[in-house]
């Protein structure tokens, strides 16, 4: 008996041990993203779109390609734009619009019919020398037709904070209003 007593105090110990384990692996887990910068993503939504991001772009080469040229929007002529549908799905749309001050290029990505991510890049042009002089990039994450994610350069915007609507609120109708117009030059209704 004395010796199973042993055994007991020594899978305490090793529990103990565990349960001290856990817990600082826990306590990584959620001050991690704080560190980083990011926020964590407890539904998984993010990756999901992440993952089918992947995927959209890992099958480019097996889809059908529309092009279009010379689309106005907003009154700035000269746009482009290059659409990847698989089967009558429109998977990705890349639009590139030039101004006599910038460059952009956009990019939408397409699950089941619906926008999940799109990406902006914008070049401001030097207007004396004609060279790049700054740029910025978005990243908008969408899941039932609604933003769940900004990133501005990287930098994750609260969506909740006054600077989203005074700031990019705007700006995501915006792309969202674009995104169906241009789904609509590939798939006339």
């Amino acid at each position: 008996m004395n010796h199973s007593g042993n055994h007991f105090l020594i899978g305490e110990k090793a529990l103990n041990s565990l349960y001290r384990a856990a817990l600082c692996i826990l306590v990584v887990n959620l001050f991690a993203p704080l560190v980083s910068g990011q926020r964590a993503q407890p539904d998984g939504r993010v990756s999901l779109i992440r993952q089918r991001y992947n995927n959209i772009n890992r099958k480019l080469a097996t889809y059908r390609i529309v092009k279009k040229n010379g689309i106005e929007i907003d009154s700035e002529s000269g746009g482009k734009m290059k659409a990847y549908l698989a089967g009558q799905q429109v998977r990705k749309i890349v639009f590139w619009l030039t101004s006599e001050s910038s460059r952009w290029q956009m990019e939408y990505y397409y699950w089941d019919g619906n926008l999940i991510f799109a990406y902006h890049r914008k070049v401001q042009m030097n207007m004396e020398t004609m060279r790049p002089e700054s740029s910025e990039e978005r990243r908008m994450y969408f899941d039932d037709g609604k933003l769940i994610k900004l990133l501005v350069d990287k930098a994750d915007v609260s969506l909740t904070d006054a600077k989203f609507d005074e700031d990019y609120k705007s700006e995501v109708e915006n792309t969202v209003r674009l995104s169906g117009d241009l789904v609509a030059r590939v798939q006339p209704r």
